[in-house]
């Protein structure tokens, strides 16, 4: 295999010092292989243009995804799995989308945050991991902007046509099943062509995709593609829906006669609610609209990348604000469900009950207690009618 069979210098985000990735291409003996004749003369790597402001404040919502997104997330699901009040379909949704970034945090993020932040770039963890962290996290990304698709579509039919007949929960639990094999499907590139490459000047490794010079076509129309169908259509879809309730809610007359007052409230009620449905599509498409725009620079215009003068910090801050999102999506929907609040505050105590066992013993007692009661009646009733008899 030649030595240009991989295009080190043009994919991910390989920001080496000019001197490094010089020495780098020309001293590569075998792609994909640790590297084994690099030249002692190569400028030591530093992230030189990434601030240390920049690592802490990425780092701090990685910590802040991380605990959010495991914790409360856990309990989410438990809570929809849990209580039979919190199976509607909406909830169902909800927690398809908190399982997707329960994911993220568990997953991904430890891995992220020791790549990016602890280590500077320095994979220890293997190209097995490497492919499966990467997986795993365009996957759970790609579950996230479905779900919220979902429920902004079933609100939108909701409200803008109540008469059609509302798919049951099993239909929407076929509906979160799709979206997961869906972002399945679209995440298997990102573990097909990730790569664990050597540093030339360094020890340790860098993690990322890298696809062969061959297939950079087939990189950029799979990336335009991802980027269509992951990003700007649901974005427009989710604007769409949103402007349209906006406009119903809007011009939509309670009937009966109000006072001044209560029209008031009556308004105030529904701004609230549009401005949180504006809120919640507004912040995913600022956390990922950035990740997005540096994806495409960089792809299809590197050297406008590398011309700029903070491309590290740009591409962290990128993607800081990127996993951000699954944490806000959290907050938001325990911020709009005021049921969902109530539940998660029982919930811990029910999760211990439960993996105590204290409950099942409970049940067991009642139902112990149900049957010595159904049998003294009909024991009863036995006398009785020997009685009677005699």
């Amino acid at each position: 295999m030649e030595d240009s069979y991989y295009d080190y210098s043009w994919y991910e985000e390989l920001f080496l010092l000019e001197d490094d990735r010089q020495s780098h291409l020309h001293n590569l003996s075998i792609p994909v292989v640790p590297f084994s004749n690099v030249s002692n003369n190569s400028t030591s790597f530093e992230d030189r243009d990434v601030p240390v402001s920049a690592k802490v404040m990425v780092g701090i919502i990685y910590v802040l995804t991380g605990v959010l997104c495991g914790f409360v997330n856990l309990v989410l699901v438990f809570s929809v799995v849990y209580y039979k009040k919190m199976q509607s379909v909406t909830n169902i949704l909800i927690a398809n989308l908190a399982l997707s970034d329960f994911g993220l945090a568990v997953i991904s993020l430890p891995f992220s945050l020791d790549y990016y932040i602890v280590h500077t770039r320095l994979w220890r963890h293997g190209e097995a991991a490497c492919a499966a962290v990467n997986f795993m996290q365009m996957a759970s990304l790609y579950v996230s902007t479905y779900s919220l698709v979902v429920i902004t579509i079933d609100r939108y039919l909701v409200i803008i046509h109540p008469r059609l007949p509302r798919m049951r929960r099993k239909g929407f639990c076929a509906v979160a099943g799709l979206t997961w094999m869906t972002s399945a499907l679209l995440a298997v590139p990102a573990a097909l062509y990730s790569r664990v490459i050597s540093y030339p000047s360094r020890d340790g490794s860098y993690c990322g995709q890298l696809w062969p010079v061959g297939q950079r076509a087939s990189y950029r129309a799979y990336y335009i593609a991802v980027f269509v169908a992951e990003f700007a259509l649901p974005v427009v879809a989710m604007w769409y829906c949103y402007l349209r309730i906006l406009v119903k809610i809007c011009k939509r007359r309670v009937p009966g006669q109000h006072t001044a007052a209560q029209t008031d409230q009556l308004a105030r009620s529904r701004l609230r609610t549009v401005r949180m449905l504006i809120l919640l599509t507004t912040i995913h498409m600022l956390c990922w609209a950035p990740y997005h725009v540096v994806s495409l620079i960089r792809d299809f215009y590197p050297d406008l990348l590398n011309s700029l003068l903070l491309n590290n910090t740009t591409m962290y801050i990128a993607e800081g604000l990127a996993m951000g999102n699954s944490m806000m999506n959290t907050i938001l929907y325990i911020v709009i469900n005021p049921n969902i609040r109530s539940y998660l505050k029982a919930a811990p105590r029910d999760f211990y009950r439960c993996c105590t066992n204290r409950k099942g013993v409970s049940v067991r007692r009642q139902f112990r207690l149900s049957s010595l009661s159904l049998g003294s009646l009909k024991g009863s009733k036995k006398r009785q009618m020997s009685a009677e008899r005699a």
